[in-house]
């Protein structure tokens, strides 16, 4: 099974972090990352599950001892030394602990291409995030719906057998997707992202611009799913910028999606998906 990288189109990677649902059950969820915003992340995890977070400053600090069942660890310190890289490769393929990767911005390479190997998600976070409500609020929705979606059963394409995880379930009998293919999707320090067509030039705003909130109502409106181009971006050549484009386009989304199906959490209760 094999993936591209966005500027290497023709140069074949192993994909490597693909959810196991099942080895995860009863098992401590890690996030691990360089910053604050970990732990804080991690408290709104905790919370959803009812269960007890575990902040530390380096994972030489793991709280073996005194974890139980589906805790969150958040250790917001990852080096880059064999001992971290040891621990880490238990952790990730020896325990099979769900490895979420808290992708503080500028994040230095070394780090990033080690965090990568050994985590199952990434979750995108720009310094300053925590202090806009809305968009803190988001990223901790992004963090619970990847962990609910991480413990679903593994899809069987064309199966009619009743599961959490199948379209004859979640989708109506027929469905609608819409292509987004604008070449840009940015976000300032005032909380916008322009998307330009060839014709247009369009502010995603949630608060200043009443029409472009409409718009995105009707982006919305009888649709099953998104579609995200990002071959057709003009700048793709980095990974941080694509994940935080696409959690720009689920948060601007999620107001006014009418066709998603409900998400199963691990705590028993029940998520509202986004597209």
């Amino acid at each position: 099974d094999t993936d591209y990288y966005f500027d290497k189109p023709l140069i074949p990677v192993l994909k490597e972090n693909v959810f196991h649902s099942t080895s995860y059950e009863n098992k401590p969820i890690v996030l691990l990352g360089n910053g604050k915003e970990v732990s804080g992340l991690g408290y709104f995890l905790s919370q959803q599950l009812n269960t007890k977070l575990h902040a530390v400053s380096s994972i030489t600090d793991f709280p073996s001892d005194d974890i139980t069942t589906m805790d969150v660890v958040a250790i917001d310190t990852i080096s880059t030394d064999e001992t971290t890289k040891q621990l880490l490769h238990d952790m990730h393929h020896d325990k099979n602990y769900l490895m979420i990767y808290i992708n503080i911005h500028n994040d230095d390479s070394d780090t990033d291409d080690l965090l990568v190997k050994y985590t199952d998600y990434e979750v995108c976070v720009r310094k300053g995030d925590d202090t806009k409500s809305q968009r803190w609020n988001h990223l901790a929705w992004e963090v619970i719906r990847l962990v609910a979606r991480a413990f679903l059963p593994p899809a069987i394409p064309g199966s009619k057998s009743p599961s959490t995880n199948t379209a004859h379930l979640t989708m109506a009998p027929n469905t609608f997707f819409l292509s987004l293919s604008f070449p840009e999707i940015t976000d300032d320090d005032n909380k916008s992202s322009s998307a330009n067509t060839a014709t247009t030039s369009i502010t995603i705003s949630d608060d200043s611009n009443p029409s472009i909130r409409k718009l995105m109502s009707e982006f919305c409106e009888d649709v099953d799913a998104m579609e995200y181009r990002v071959d057709l971006l003009q700048k793709r050549s980095s990974r941080f910028e694509v994940l935080y484009g696409l959690q720009l386009i689920r948060e601007y989304c999620r107001p006014y999606g009418m066709r998603v199906p409900a998400l199963p959490f691990p705590s028993g209760d029940l998520l509202e998906d986004a597209f």
